[in-house]
């Protein structure tokens, strides 16, 4: 795993710490979604088709929404872990516009699961449509936080997400 501070690889290295420099390492969960140069659909596509089963009637509303609150529980844990690093080493002011970008779409889709979650309470399937399409913006702009990483990182730029 490279260190975002130091560039420095830290292959084998479970510490949470690079062994260079000692700057606190992203989890590695986030390392390699942010390395991937691909746009990724992986999660969005399975929450479209939780979505798509509940608007046929396939699922339970109980399985719908086990499904979202779960996959919203586990993307602010990961948030949480993103916006800890960024705080303690400084990338906002290396690359302003990748985590920004990265903000705005974490909360799309926290926003988007949110949104979506409400059909379960009051089966108004506008909130399912409307929660998409939040968690697609969303989407757009992680994708869009890991090209400009990507582009950085070309460049050389250290100190990136």
């Amino acid at each position: 795993m490279l260190c975002m501070k130091c560039g420095m690889d830290n292959v084998d290295n479970t510490s949470g710490y690079c062994l260079y420099c000692n700057a606190k390492l992203p989890p590695s969960s986030f390392y390699n979604v942010v390395q991937s140069p691909k746009q990724e659909t992986g999660r969005m596509d399975a929450v479209k088709q939780y979505c798509d089963s509940m608007k046929a009637g396939s699922i339970t509303k109980e399985v719908f929404g086990n499904y979202i609150s779960s996959t919203y529980y586990h993307l602010v844990d990961l948030s949480s872990g993103i916006y800890e690093t960024v705080d303690s080493e400084n990338y906002l002011e290396s690359a302003p516009d990748e985590v920004n970008a990265g903000y705005e779409g974490m909360q799309l889709w926290e926003g988007g699961l949110t949104e979506i979650y409400l059909y379960v309470d009051d089966d108004d399937i506008s909130h399912i449509d409307n929660g998409f399409a939040m968690i697609q913006q969303g989407n757009e702009l992680i994708n869009k936080a890991m090209m400009l990483n990507r582009d950085l990182r070309n460049e050389g730029v250290v100190g990136t997400l």
